[in-house]
């Protein structure tokens, strides 16, 4: 939190009454959103007892590739982020680090854990604060770009992958809901004059540090061809979990369901997006026109594979991480060795 504090948001110039202002109407947002959450998912979601039934009888097989793909994302995690590294790393340091990221990137939304977590860690490796921030910061981009570049040649290579998609229907408190938090977010952004500061100091110092990339733009390549892969395996995880479940899903929808799922999970201000995710994959299938009971059963079981399983051997590798002080800057590992 201190690391993304000082990096990204700058609330010394707030007193105490802004602060906590602030606070509630963080808290009032988070609420709003919860809400919105609860109301549009839980009528949808009737068949719990049969959901659970269906995950009785799950193809163990397809389960054990899904983890497969999963634990490989990891792999291809490491990888963008040596090709980005402006700074020598270990290849097999950084793989346990993205693992260790599973933990952290738990405890925050919007992927907050996932920028502090490697933002240490490249500290630790000799970058500056600034180097630092942009090698985050153009992972995150690169991530953005790649996703929706294959989402974009899937569909035209696959046109089906759409077909069948039907919007489930909304009632307009909904909408107006929606668009309500919506509008609200946008006004508490906008008056927060820090944000601003911050974004366009933040931004200046990423035009500046890629000038390192436009000498060595194949390194940008290499990133994009690691982030694009990534993404392939994790929608190949949220297709073999639909498979498991004995339901049938091309997969291009699947990659179109998980990108809705990665949506709602970034706007949902809850670590990890828990709950946002949930919902837009449950929304995501059930468009697809895929049984209730099928589609709750998917999501739960690859939620089960990638947020319980994940965190469960994050919190493992983070203490093995912690221990061996590859997140900590030079100077606090040498104190800790005095």
């Amino acid at each position: 939190m201190l690391v993304l504090k000082t990096v990204f948001i700058d609330n010394t110039g707030m007193d105490i009454d802004q602060k906590l202002a602030h606070r509630n109407r963080k808290r009032l947002l988070i609420l709003a959103l919860l809400a919105l959450t609860l109301y549009v998912v839980l009528p949808q979601v009737h068949g719990f007892q049969a959901s659970f039934k269906l995950l009785r009888h799950i193809n163990v097989g397809l389960v054990l590739l899904a983890t497969g793909s999963l634990a490989t994302t990891f792999v291809l995690a490491a990888a963008t982020y040596h090709c980005l590294a402006r700074k020598p790393l270990l290849y097999r340091r950084t793989v346990l680090v993205a693992v260790a990221n599973m933990f952290t990137n738990r405890l925050l939304p919007a992927g907050a854990g996932s920028i502090a977590t490697f933002f240490m860690y490249l500290r630790r490796r000799n970058h500056t604060v600034s180097q630092a921030s942009s090698v985050v910061a153009v992972n995150n981009i690169i991530g953005f770009l790649s996703h929706g570049v294959l989402l974009a040649i899937v569909l035209a290579v696959s046109p089906g992958g759409l077909s069948g998609f039907q919007l489930p229907a909304v009632s307009w408190p909904v909408v107006a809901v929606g668009l309500g938090v919506v509008l609200l977010a946008v006004i508490l952004v906008s008056l927060k004059q820090a944000w601003h500061r911050s974004v366009w100091r933040f931004l200046r110092s990423l035009a500046k540090d890629m000038r390192y990339y436009q000498r060595q733009p194949w390194l940008l390549l290499a990133a994009f061809s690691t982030s694009l892969l990534m993404t392939v395996f994790y929608a190949a995880a949220l297709w073999c979990c639909i498979l498991a479940v004995h339901a049938s899903l091309a997969p291009a929808a699947a990659l179109a369901v998980f990108t809705i799922g990665v949506i709602t999970g970034t706007l949902t201000p809850t670590p990890g997006g828990l709950g946002g995710v949930e919902a837009g994959l449950l929304a995501g299938l059930v468009a697809y026109r895929l049984p209730a009971d099928q589609a709750l059963a998917a999501v739960l079981l690859y939620r089960l594979l990638s947020y319980w399983l994940t965190l469960a051997v994050g919190i493992v590798t983070y203490v093995y991480v912690d221990h061996r002080g590859y997140l900590q800057p030079v100077s606090s590992r040498r104190k800790a060795l005095i």
